[in-house]
């Protein structure tokens, strides 16, 4: 019982930081001053990073939806733990890349390896 109610609670905190993170991916054009900085790319790279970026807010923010909306059925289906898991996966990518690639940060490294289990665990947790 106290796996189901932990799961439970990771699922939802799951749903709200994706949420969360996609309303923080909107700020991305003023944070790293696009404005300026991607005229230095090419125009196919300028738009590319818009709309990778974009696109990512509406998924982000999507996924919360959907996993808040149907937190049941996440956990207690086949395809909802897959999803779980898939966005594990996605995180400790998302993680391995932060180690890889410069400007990396200890701060958002932690943040990307909380995301990670928050996801993995009610993933791999048989719930009742």
């Amino acid at each position: 019982m106290r796996t189901a109610r932990l799961n439970k609670i990771l699922v939802v905190a799951g749903g709200g930081l994706l949420i969360l993170l996609g309303l923080a991916h909107i700020s991305f054009w003023h944070i790293f001053d696009w404005k300026n900085e991607l005229v230095h790319l090419s125009q196919d790279n300028m738009g590319m990073m818009q709309i990778f970026n974009l696109c990512f807010i509406v998924l982000l923010i999507s996924l919360g939806i959907l996993i808040l909306v149907n937190r049941a059925e996440i956990l207690h289906t086949k395809i909802g733990k897959h999803l779980l898991f898939m966005l594990s996966v996605f995180f400790a990518v998302r993680l391995i890349a932060e180690f890889i690639f410069p400007g990396g940060s200890l701060w958002l490294a932690t943040i990307l390896f909380l995301l990670l289990l928050v996801f993995l665990i009610p993933a791999i947790t048989k719930t009742a």
